[in-house]
């Protein structure tokens, strides 16, 4: 009986910490929104077109 209940509390314990790993590339994906860009106008993209360099 001891041990079924120790199996029981390893496996919450596991589930807690694959739901853990899950959750935090959501929350860095959700943090690095700043980072986006917003185009509402033809003029933003024209901003954006000028800001832009080519690499090769």
């Amino acid at each position: 009986m001891k041990r079924k209940s120790l199996t029981r509390i390893w496996a919450m314990l596991l589930i807690g910490v694959i739901t853990l790993s899950l959750a935090a590339p959501a929350a860095q994906a959700a943090a690095k929104e700043e980072d986006a860009i917003y185009l509402e106008t033809a003029e933003d993209l024209l901003e954006l077109a000028d800001q832009c360099r080519l690499d090769t």
